[in-house]
């Protein structure tokens, strides 16, 4: 506006006077600054939106594997894994139902809305990681919906359907964990662990102590809302590792001791 006025005048009309000059100086500094305010607000309050987010994020796990105790009436009874985040003494009872849970949790500062998760177990890499032409220690039949192992050397036979394993749930709301440190878990698919067992035996039954094949990871899709209703979408990564590993020959109380660690994709 004050350019058109300054462009419109005639030679003789911008001969302003010193009080002109201050007035026009002072009427493009207010409207600077109110641009300036504008933008700064603007920025603040984005800031202030997104200090606000829920922030859903999962932990690193370690845990101890075992062998299943046999059930002494069933002579036919497969040899099978048992999992817990404790220390088991060799005369602790390992029967029952067995699960491997991992906690889900809101760290930022507002309220989680409509969590929605589920897994993908990778069955097709998994078979590539655990076949060996030279010698057949595993094998690993993937058909459709089943996975079946078996390992007569190591008693090993195992069944799986895809659908169980890749499977997936719902949480009305997580609330943020400074509010509330009540703890989310969900289950991790069983035959992801099984299976990176199985690995590390064919790794030091075959491999002689090295695989220069990496077991995959474990996904983990997570969906959610805030409170304005803004959709979040979060894919981890969970890599298995592990602290050590007996001989799968011989069968010791503590078979192993695996860690899960986590990427955000």
């Amino acid at each position: 506006m004050i350019l058109g006025i300054l462009l419109n005048c005639t030679p003789s009309q911008t001969n302003f006077t010193t009080a002109d000059w201050i007035n026009t100086i002072s009427a493009v500094s207010a409207l600077l600054t109110a641009i300036v305010t504008l933008i700064t607000v603007r920025e603040i309050k984005k800031q202030r939106e997104h200090s606000y987010h829920p922030d859903i994020n999962i932990a690193n796990l370690e845990f101890y594997v075992y062998k299943y105790d046999k059930d002494e009436q069933d002579e036919e009874d497969q040899f099978s894994l048992y999992y817990s985040t404790e220390k088991m003494q060799e005369t602790d009872i390992k029967k029952g139902y067995n699960e491997l849970r991992i906690d889900i949790s809101n760290i930022g500062l507002a309220v989680a809305k409509q969590v929605k998760w589920s897994w993908f177990v990778d069955f097709t890499e998994i078979k590539n990681v655990l076949e060996s032409p030279e010698d057949p220690l595993i094998n690993y039949v993937f058909k459709e919906n089943e996975v079946s192992i078996n390992s007569d050397k190591l008693d090993v036979d195992w069944f799986y359907l895809v659908d169980d394993e890749n499977f997936g749930d719902y949480f009305n709301f997580i609330l943020p964990y400074s509010i509330e440190n009540r703890k989310n878990t969900i289950r991790i698919p069983p035959s992801f662990l099984d299976l990176y067992w199985l690995y590390k035996a064919k790794e030091i039954l075959v491999d002689k102590h090295f695989s220069d094949v990496q077991y995959p990871p474990l996904q983990l899709n997570v969906q959610y809302t805030n409170m304005h209703g803004k959709e979040i979408e979060k894919t981890f990564l969970l890599y298995m590792a592990w602290s050590f590993m007996s001989n799968p020959l011989f069968l010791q109380n503590d078979l192993a001791k695996f860690r899960i660690e986590i990427i955000e994709a």
